[in-house]
């Protein structure tokens, strides 16, 4: 099977000068207590081995939409299967919320995943954690 490439594979400009948003990166394992969500993740995979717990900040709900036009979720999980003796939790950007509310969807299955998708101007909407 043949790829083929065009001018926004190299950040060109189309026809009428808009140039394309970038491509979200996966980034894989991020470890550390507390791992910064950015704005060009599209996925993270967490390594919670030799920790007790991590929270992954998240970026405010404005800024993720403004970096992914795309309307893709954004995706942690448990990338080596420890979730069950150090948990994921998210934590949204001051003045965001989930959409349960005072309810935090966190990982605590191993191999979890928890699917997010922005809901401007301030919403994260849970759109799977397991």
């Amino acid at each position: 099977m043949t790829s083929r490439m065009n001018a926004y594979d190299f950040g060109a400009s189309n026809a009428s000068g808009v140039t394309p948003p970038p491509i979200p990166t996966v980034r894989k394992p991020a470890s550390s207590p507390v791992i910064p969500i950015l704005t060009t993740d599209l996925e993270v995979g967490v390594d919670t081995r030799g920790q007790t717990s991590v929270t992954v900040s998240l970026p405010s709900v404005a800024a993720w939409s403004a970096a992914n036009i795309t309307g893709l979720d954004l995706v942690i999980y448990d990338m080596f299967g420890n979730a069950s003796a150090a948990p994921i939790t998210p934590a949204p950007a001051v003045g965001d919320s989930f959409d349960y509310g005072t309810v935090t969807p966190t990982i605590f299955s191993n191999f979890g995943v928890l699917a997010l998708r922005p809901d401007p101007p301030n919403k994260w909407l849970v759109r799977g954690v397991g």
